[in-house]
């Protein structure tokens, strides 16, 4: 399995459960410490890999996984949007995800499962970008699994946030709680080792946040 983005708060999670399955991969950008200790601690492969500038030599360790999970991204608040902002969540959250999806395809990958934002739909007025980005994740989900089906499985799982964008976010939600990293692991669960019919689909994991 390669998880992409195993340092964050979901993915450094995903990384503990998998490890206990089957043998995992997983990438880092920055912090290579926590790596290191995840690495050690469930006898998983770190792998250092930039969305920005995916190079061949980090490809080459994580070509080839059977199933995937993306979860790397950046969630950021902005006012005013600048070019700097654009250009660094475009690339991680977007076109670094479109390249790699493509890349590991072509290199065997069968079951590819994308972590992204309900913002995507329903979208978020303080981060636009953010909203921007995961429209885009939905719409590259049913891209690849119109030219890869029958031979790829490709979903994705839309998730609000795990901690509250605004005031009162909790409240409006009419579950009237966050995700919990159990529920995203179940689910993840299903679509990774059941599944054999489901593709396409962006799964709603928002406690109701798109009924809103």
């Amino acid at each position: 399995m390669l998880i992409i983005g195993g340092t964050g708060k979901i993915g450094r999670e995903l990384v503990k459960h998998y490890s206990s399955r089957e043998k995992v991969f997983f990438t880092y950008h920055k912090n290579h410490e926590l790596a290191q200790k995840l690495q050690e601690k469930f006898s998983a492969r770190a792998v250092k890999l930039d969305l920005k500038n995916i190079d061949e030599n980090s490809f080459g360790q994580i070509g080839g996984r059977e199933r995937v999970i993306f979860t790397a991204g950046l969630f950021k608040r902005i006012e005013n949007i600048t070019r700097e902002d654009l250009d660094e969540l475009v690339d991680v959250n977007l076109k670094g995800p479109v390249y790699l999806a493509f890349k590991l395809i072509e290199e065997g990958s069968k079951n590819i499962v994308f972590l992204t934002d309900i913002s995507g739909e329903v979208p978020y007025p303080s981060f636009p970008l953010n909203s921007v980005t995961s429209a885009g994740i939905f719409m590259l989900i049913r891209t690849l699994a119109r030219r890869f089906s029958p031979d790829v499985l490709i979903n994705g799982i839309a998730i609000n946030a795990l901690s509250s964008p605004f005031p009162d976010y909790v409240k409006k939600l009419p579950m009237k709680r966050l995700p919990e990293i159990n529920d995203i692991i179940k689910t993840l669960d299903f679509l990774l080792y059941e599944n054999s019919y489901i593709t396409g689909q962006i799964l709603k994991l928002d406690g109701g946040r798109s009924l809103l």
